[in-house]
């Protein structure tokens, strides 16, 4: 009888370890099956259906007419546009990932999305690719928002500019913990550097909140190793990370101001007469040389 028993129990044995092994093996080909799935959508009026190889593997119903925003559709996860709110919806599982919102901005790193700053009402705050709040809805402006493009943010130093009670700081865009206290009257991030402006003034910080240099400016364009400002009437470069002058200084005409700086060319225009004029940077001479 004890020995029937023995038997008994390591034949439950052995069946309870294959039955694990082919649930786990199952389960393992079963996700790798839907990771390697090449999904579509296709929108009908109120309805979102997934498919794939022409067939219909989920669908969802929305509170009213939807549509895919921006197209934004990523291993089966949509933002949707519900009836005017919008939210990010897992089509694959079936499950509404986060709240809604009135309005949903990319934050990209490379072309890459990498976070969202999502607005209900006047407030602002950050949502990651998995619907999570990682900066609460707090604050009265998250990065830079203009033409629904996103600047002022840092992805990989995990910065973004904030604004609270009208003034300027800085916060994580993991965590929403502070970086920087709002004391600014604006801030501008860029390549892994900070310009914070007050009385009128640029200025290039650190992390640790204390001026690189004690030089102030008028206007400031962020780089990685060189800062192209503005002081009064003249123009030149700076190093980023001591603040110390890089370049001849260009000096303007009256009510000359920087219009935009892209692919060493320096765009200046007059905000009396509108006039604009083209100046590229020579490396070589170290200066900057009209454009005829």
């Amino acid at each position: 009888m004890r020995k029937n028993k023995k038997i008994i129990i390591i034949v439950v044995l052995i069946l309870v370890v294959l039955v694990i092994g082919i649930y786990t093996a199952y389960y393992i080909f079963k996700n790798k099956d839907k990771k390697d799935t090449n999904y579509y959508y296709k929108v009908d009026n109120n309805s979102i259906m997934l498919l794939s190889n022409d067939k219909i593997v989920n669908f969802y119903n929305c509170n009213g007419e939807c549509s895919v925003y921006e197209n934004y559709f990523v291993n089966g996860r949509l933002l949707l546009n519900d009836n005017g709110k919008i939210y990010l919806y897992d089509l694959v599982k079936g499950s509404k990932l986060s709240q809604e919102y009135d309005k949903l901005y990319f934050v990209k790193d490379d072309s890459t999305v990498k976070y969202f700053v999502v607005n209900n009402g006047s407030l602002y705050g950050v949502m990651d690719l998995n619907g999570n709040v990682t900066v609460n809805l707090n604050y009265e402006e998250l990065g830079s928002i203009k033409e629904d493009a996103v600047s002022n943010f840092d992805v990989a130093n995990d910065l973004i500019s904030a604004k609270s009670n009208g003034l300027y700081g800085v916060v994580s865009l993991s965590n929403g913990k502070g970086v920087i206290d709002f004391q600014y009257d604006d801030i501008k991030i860029s390549s892994g550097k900070i310009g914070a402006k007050t009385q009128d003034k640029w200025y290039l910080i650190g992390l640790d909140n204390r001026k690189i240099s004690k030089l102030a400016f008028d206007e400031i364009i962020l780089g990685e190793n060189r800062s192209l400002v503005r002081d009064k009437n003249t123009i030149y470069f700076i190093n980023s990370s001591d603040g110390n002058i890089l370049s001849e200084k260009l000096v303007l005409n009256k009510d000359d101001v920087i219009l935009k700086f892209e692919v060493e060319v320096l765009y200046i225009v007059n905000t009396d007469s509108g006039k604009q004029v083209k100046y590229i940077y020579n490396e070589d001479a170290n200066r900057f040389d009209k454009i005829k």
